[in-house]
């Protein structure tokens, strides 16, 4: 039965995403040429830090890095919706790519910050091909590539971790102090959800409040 004074970002997860899904991704990770990428540690101590040496060098092998990027936000996706599908190997390629835009474009309105921010990474440049040398410029974009890995990087982490807490213990609530990742995963979600639906649950909820403190008031004067 549906819980009307359930928050929208957590019924959406109780809802719409499966257990199933999250551990189909953690597979997918752990399996990825590299290595475990959901592993923290060997993350950013091999593969983060290996394109951060890419990029003092200014080489072109920075292109991995966005790679993995949008590598990590279709699999936001995956677990948000269950598309788009990835090969076993986590080969990232034109075709997922124009399929995460087709989802982006599909699943969050327009003004929608996650949506916006999907788009403009994925449109990013790897760089410039000097056509007299040959030589792949990569300046302009190493910032841009690395701060979109890391990006979705944390709030995949983030996802998985919350959307799994909250299918396999009936009880948890967002709290009213929440934590960092509580507080990604909870706007992403609500982003999902749309501002009209946000709207009416915010009006319900102050409805209620107004009610019962008039309730209050009443029962003080008699």
């Amino acid at each position: 039965m549906k819980n009307e004074t359930e928050e929208p970002a957590l019924e959406y997860i109780h809802e719409n995403i499966a257990l199933q899904r999250i551990e189909h991704v953690e597979k997918l990770t752990r399996s990825y040429a590299v290595g475990d990428l959901l592993d923290i540690e060997k993350y950013f101590n091999s593969t983060l830090t290996e394109s951060c040496y890419r990029a003092h060098k200014g080489s072109y092998k920075t292109a991995f890095s966005k790679a993995r990027g949008s590598t990590f936000l279709g699999l936001i996706l995956y677990v948000l919706f269950g598309e788009p599908k990835f090969n076993s190997k986590l080969i990232f390629d034109s075709n997922i790519e124009r399929k995460i835009r087709r989802v982006l474009k599909k699943r969050f309105e327009k003004d929608s910050y996650f949506r916006k921010y999907g788009l403009k990474y994925l449109a990013t440049k790897t760089g410039d091909r000097d056509k007299k040398s040959g030589w792949i410029n990569v300046d302009p974009y190493v910032f841009s590539l690395l701060g979109g890995e890391l990006f979705y990087y944390c709030t995949l982490r983030a996802l998985i971790e919350i959307c799994r807490k909250a299918l396999t213990d009936k009880n948890y609530k967002f709290p009213v102090l929440i934590s960092w990742r509580e507080g990604i995963v909870l706007y992403l979600v609500e982003e999902v959800v749309g501002k009209e639906k946000m709207i009416e649950y915010l009006k319900k909820q102050y409805s209620g409040t107004t009610r019962n403190s008039e309730q209050k008031r009443i029962t003080n004067k008699s």
